[in-house]
C-alpha cells in the first residue's frame, strides 16, 4: 500500500509540472528544510490510506479554500458542477471510498486515517504553471472528518520556475 502511495505522489508532482522542464531542483535540495512530506515527518500516526489523483477536465481556477472532504455524489455535483467531475469519479462508491478536492499546487502527500478523522499532508512545490483542480479518490475509509497539515516548502529559495 505504501508503494501505490508514493507512486501516487510521483503522479502528483508530474501533474504538476507543466512547461517543459516542470518542478524546479529535487524537492529535497534546501537541506535546512527537513526531510520529505510524510506521515512520520509530521508526527501523524494511524493507516496511511491509497490515494489516485484525477486532474480536473475543465482545468479551473484553484479555490484557495484549502482541502475540501466529498462524502456523497450530491457532494461531487456541488464541488464540480456542470460535468467538470473526472471521469473516475463516477465510480467511487461513497460506502467504501471518499474524495478529496484540492490543487496541485501545493500538492496533497499523504492522507492517513487517525482512527478519528482524516489527516491530509500538503506541500508546496516550485512549478511553472498555475496551480490546476484535482480530485484525488481516498480508498478504503468512510470517515466523514478532514483535517489538513502543512509541511514546510523544500524547495529553491527562490523559486524560479520557467
Amino acid at each position: 500500500m505504501r508503494t501505490a502511495l508514493v507512486l501516487c505522489v510521483l503522479a502528483i508532482a508530474a501533474m504538476g509540472c507543466g512547461g517543459g522542464s516542470g518542478v524546479v531542483a529535487d524537492a529535497g535540495a534546501d537541506a535546512d528544510a527537513g526531510g520529505p512530506c510524510t506521515p512520520e515527518s509530521q508526527a501523524i500516526s494511524g493507516t496511511a490510506l491509497t490515494v489516485e489523483p484525477h486532474e480536473v477536465p475543465t482545468g479551473g481556477v484553484c479555490v484557495a479554500t484549502g482541502l475540501r472532504l466529498l462524502t456523497s455524489v450530491g457532494d461531487v455535483d456541488r464541488e464540480l458542477p456542470m460535468g467538470s467531475a473526472p471521469a473516475a469519479l463516477a465510480g467511487v462508491d461513497f460506502a467504501l471510498d471518499r474524495v478529496i478536492v484540492g490543487c496541485s499546487n501545493p500538492t496533497l502527500q499523504f492522507v492517513v486515517d487517525d482512527g478519528t478523522e482524516l489527516v491530509a499532508g500538503e506541500e508546496m512545490l516550485c512549478q511553472g504553471r498555475a496551480p490546476a483542480p484535482v480530485a484525488y479518490i481516498v480508498r478504503a475509509t468512510t470517515r466523514s472528518m478532514l483535517r489538513s497539515v502543512t509541511c514546510p516548502y523544500r524547495g529553491p529559495t527562490p523559486c524560479l520556475a520557467p
